[in-house]
């Protein structure tokens, strides 16, 4: 799956995130008789042959499988998906992160089959973190240790239920909750069928708030390099 572009006069350089591999920079060869610039294109999935040289690693062939045109219409689902790409971007190269590659194909899926943008960014995010044990007890308030049963809110640590943090409604726990540990096929059922509208206000708010505190985790804990505002 290719995560970046980068154009240059006669070439495009490109960042593929690869099963087996992990994340790979390559030059795409442009112009003449190739036919690899559709398939060096941001969200383009499929089979990648590549060619080592002494210098760089050039892409060879390509057979493209799904692509951003699966979203074309829905623009705020293509925004949040180059969001992420633009996020996994920052990923170590060459690490093999298979498992996360089948995060982020669930992901791109469920947004191809119409769960809202901003949950199917919450889910992704919240699953990567529970495969690098991360994730927080959702459940138990990180001040005062009390199971969390009512309002709740985020701090820097995890969820609280005490203080003034504590201002989001018990629904959108279980909403998360749902969210994080329904398997695939059922989150994009529940999902789309519960989240039959765009979020707004303040509920919105809190779903991105929530995006937020993911990232930053990521980024506190060294699993993303580079800067905690992209």
């Amino acid at each position: 799956m290719v995560l970046r572009k980068e154009e240059r006069e006669r070439s495009r350089r490109a960042l593929f995130f690869l099963r087996g591999y992990g994340a790979l920079w390559a030059t795409v060869p442009l112009g003449g008789r190739s036919t690899l610039g559709g398939a060096s294109e941001v969200m383009s999935w499929g089979e990648f042959s590549f060619h080592r040289g002494q210098r760089s690693i050039m892409l060879k062939d390509a057979v493209v499988r799904a692509s951003y045109l699966d979203l074309s219409g829905r623009p705020d689902a293509l925004k949040c998906f180059m969001e992420v790409c633009e996020l996994l971007a920052f990923l170590p190269c060459t690490i093999q992160r298979d498992d996360l590659l089948r995060l982020l194909w669930s992901f791109y899926s469920g947004l191809v089959a119409g769960v809202l943008p901003v949950v199917a960014v919450a889910r992704f995010l919240g699953r990567w973190l529970r495969q690098e044990g991360l994730m927080p007890d959702l459940l138990r308030c990180c001040r005062c240790g009390s199971q969390v049963t009512s309002r709740w809110g985020l701090g820097e640590e995890g969820v609280v239920c005490c203080g003034s943090n504590a201002a989001w409604e018990p629904e959108v726990m279980g909403e998360l909750l749902r969210t994080l540990y329904l398997g695939h096929d059922d989150f994009v059922e529940w999902g789309i069928g519960h989240f039959r509208a765009p979020l707004t206000g303040d509920r919105l708010y809190v779903w991105k708030r929530i995006i937020r505190w993911m990232k930053g985790l990521l980024f506190e804990a060294n699993i993303i390099l580079g800067r905690e505002g992209v």
